[in-house]
């Protein structure tokens, strides 16, 4: 059986996040993320991402990658904080609709990139997440520019 919310170790809280996200559950995903939630990393120059902005980037990345999926490698627990090391893969297979106004065409190209993913727990919720990218991305996916359709 899961323990939920503030019964849950931090360790336990990232793990359903995990189990969730490679199931592409979307309700259990975001069972195990704050309100008060805030994502950083490079994508948006290390500015905060909210919950709202969390929530909505969920379906159309899964739907652009219909086979995501996370191999964890190392997860690391630190009092309210864990460390994990994953390996991500997945297939562009559709566009990716990024935000509104920004489409990025699908390349039909996979990609396997390595990531150190901070994330702070509190009371069984995952308050902060800390994503450090490969910058592999892009060109394993064939994504240059002119792939990328602004919506104006």
């Amino acid at each position: 059986m899961t323990r939920t919310g503030a019964t849950r170790t931090p360790l336990e809280a990232v793990q359903e996040f995990v189990r969730s996200y490679n199931a592409h559950d979307k309700q259990a995903n975001h069972a195990t993320v704050s309100h008060e939630f805030v994502r950083y990393g490079s994508v948006t120059g290390w500015q905060p991402m909210g919950y709202e902005s969390y929530k909505e980037i969920f379906d159309p990345f899964l739907k652009a990658f219909p086979d995501f999926h996370w191999e964890v490698t190392n997860l690391v627990p630190a009092g309210a904080w864990v460390a994990a090391e994953v390996i991500e893969s997945a297939t562009f297979a559709d566009d990716y609709h990024f935000r509104p106004d920004m489409i990025i065409k699908a390349t039909g190209k996979s990609y396997v990139c390595h990531y150190a993913i901070f994330f702070k727990v509190n009371d069984g919720l995952i308050t902060e997440y800390h994503f450090y990218e490969d910058p592999t991305f892009a060109t394993q996916l064939g994504i240059d520019m002119e792939s990328i359709e602004m919506d104006t």
